[in-house]
């Protein structure tokens, strides 16, 4: 679409140009958050030079590969070849959100996003089952501490299994 704008004695062509029909799905990239922390993410219908199809108006499903993963909306409608939702899971873990087009046509996308343990809300001690001693004086006794997060996923500490933390006691024999 082309125009002429004429101010006094000038003469502008004026060039608008308008995206071609959309081929794929973008989804923003979010690569981690907290465990129970509730985000946003973006997603538009592109054409092939990645211009937002802002006719395009398809369903689309939201989906991940989390079964605890929730999305408000699950199936959306693109407005202007764009949408929003939000997402909440509690499970720690390295997950794949993919949005579909239902009625096909457009390239799904899928994103990789890791949900790391939330804030620590308890702490367990687990009862040691062997005393390792290291002099003939001194004693020290292994105790195993477990941390989690108010959704039960256990703090990871690197070098350790399952998030046990090692603590050692001074303890006579």
């Amino acid at each position: 679409y082309t125009s002429n704008i004429t101010s006094g004695s000038v003469t502008r062509r004026v060039y608008t140009t308008k995206s071609a029909a959309a081929n794929h799905l973008d989804l923003s990239s979010i690569t981690s958050k907290l465990a129970g922390e509730t985000f946003t993410i973006y997603l538009s219908a592109l054409d092939a030079n990645n211009n937002v199809d802002l006719s395009n108006t398809k369903t689309i499903s939201i989906t991940g590969s989390d079964s605890n993963m929730r999305f408000f909306p699950a199936v959306l409608q693109l407005s202007n070849g764009s949408g929003t939702t939000t997402v909440n899971d509690t499970i720690s873990g390295i997950y794949t959100i993919t949005a579909t087009d239902t009625t096909g046509g457009l390239i799904s996308d899928t994103e990789a996003i890791t949900i790391n343990v939330g804030a620590l809300s308890s702490v367990s001690i687990v009862s040691p089952t062997t005393t390792k001693y290291i002099s003939a004086d001194t004693g020290y006794q292994d105790i195993y501490m477990r941390a989690r997060d108010q959704y039960g996923n256990v703090e990871i500490v690197e070098g350790l299994e399952e998030g046990d933390e090692v603590i050692r006691t001074n303890a006579k024999k």
